[in-house]
Parts: C-alpha cells; sequence; structure tokens
C-alpha cells in the first residue's frame, strides 16, 4: 500500500471555526474583491494554498487555480493535487480531478474572474503562498482572532471539521474524504475529535 505525508490537526487552534471563517470573509468582502475571492475559494472547497495559488518552489510544480480548469455549467473544478510519499526520498507525485464546487464559490469566483478579465490559461490569483499567509495574518488581527494559527491551511482544517459536523450517513463521510483528497478516511477521521458536539445530537437521535 502507497503510504502518503500527512499533517494530521493537532488541536483546535490549527483550525479556524466557521464563525470565524465568515467574519473573515466578511471583513474581506468590504475590504478587498481579491482577498475575499481568495477567501471565499479556501472557505468553500477546502483545498491547500499550493493547489489554489499555485507552487514554483519545490520539484513538482503546481500551477494553481486557473478559469480553463473551472466547469460552470457543470459547478464542477478540475482541480491539481500533489502528494508526498513517506519515504526517504520524499519523492511527490501530482495528478489532477475533477471535484464538485460550491454554487458560492463559483459565482464569486465567475464575477471576479470577468472583472480582472483573466484569460482562460492565467492564474486566477496571481500572488505567492507567503503573501496569502501574510494577508492572513492581517485579517487575524484586524478581527481579533487570537491563540490561532494565522495560516491560510486553518481554512483547509475549518472545512473538513465543518464538513463533518454536517454528515448524517457513512456515505456523507466518505465524500468529506473525497472532497478532502483524503488517501484513506484514516486521515479523515482526525477531524472527528472535533464535532464532539454533532456526536452528541446522533447520540440523541437513538430512542427507546
Amino acid at each position: 500500500m502507497t503510504n502518503f505525508v500527512t499533517n494530521p490537526i493537532k488541536s483546535q487552534s490549527f483550525a479556524y471555526n466557521w464563525n470565524e471563517i465568515k467574519m473573515l470573509i466578511e471583513k474581506a468582502r468590504v475590504t478587498n474583491q481579491r482577498d475575499y475571492t481568495l477567501f471565499i475559494t479556501f472557505a468553500l472547497s477546502g483545498r491547500r494554498s499550493s493547489e489554489i495559488v499555485g507552487r514554483n518552489d519545490r520539484p513538482i510544480k503546481m500551477p494553481g487555480l486557473k478559469p480553463q480548469d473551472i466547469d460552470f455549467e457543470t459547478k464542477t473544478i478540475n482541480w491539481t493535487i500533489a502528494k508526498r510519499y513517506v519515504d526517504p526520498k520524499t519523492r511527490t507525485i501530482r495528478y489532477t480531478t475533477i471535484l464538485p464546487a460550491h454554487s458560492k464559490m463559483m459565482e464569486v469566483l465567475s464575477k471576479y474572474i470577468t472583472l480582472k478579465n483573466i484569460n482562460p490559461n492565467e492564474k486566477i490569483f496571481d500572488i505567492t503562498i507567503q503573501r496569502v499567509n501574510q494577508i492572513m495574518h492581517k485579517y487575524c488581527k484586524e478581527c481579533g482572532i487570537i491563540n490561532k494559527a494565522r495560516l491560510v491551511h486553518a481554512f483547509r482544517h475549518g472545512f473538513a471539521i465543518e464538513s463533518l459536523k454536517q454528515c448524517d450517513t457513512p456515505e456523507e463521510m466518505i465524500n468529506v474524504q473525497r472532497n478532502l483528497q483524503h488517501t484513506s478516511f484514516a486521515m479523515t477521521e482526525n477531524y472527528l475529535a472535533f464535532t464532539k458536539n454533532k456526536q452528541r445530537e446522533v447520540l440523541e437521535k437513538m430512542e427507546l
């Protein structure tokens, strides 16, 4: 079996809760259209920063999200994903996969692409990961979000936790795993420890 590097969430401080995500998005909405579109994309896709803005400082180059990757009719996105093997060489593979996209995210992306007149083969967000995290730090400070990792990857953790909270069936949990592109459900399961309220809801449904 192929083993990949995993970065399990260690505490709630590594994730934004959904109210914090809403706060950050609202602040960006009234501040900067690019930042608003960027935050919406991170929050509603659960993708990694390299998959959204791209990365050129690693052996495997990441192109970032482009308009040509988006099918607005079927509401799907053809994402480029990178995974790193657990071995001494830290070998990385890259592949593409088509995933469903949130209607709100598609709407915001469409408006931004039109507003900025972005060509189909151009990156939607011409910005580095380092700059994204600097922006994230700025908004967290302005929103009074403290004792949290002020990194954009915390959006992904928040997405995973909130998605699992919405699940009512095992099939829905498997869909969360697929959306996150986790190699196994054991990786997705790391987030279940942060859905205790949902666990109680499920428990209370059991009647005698």
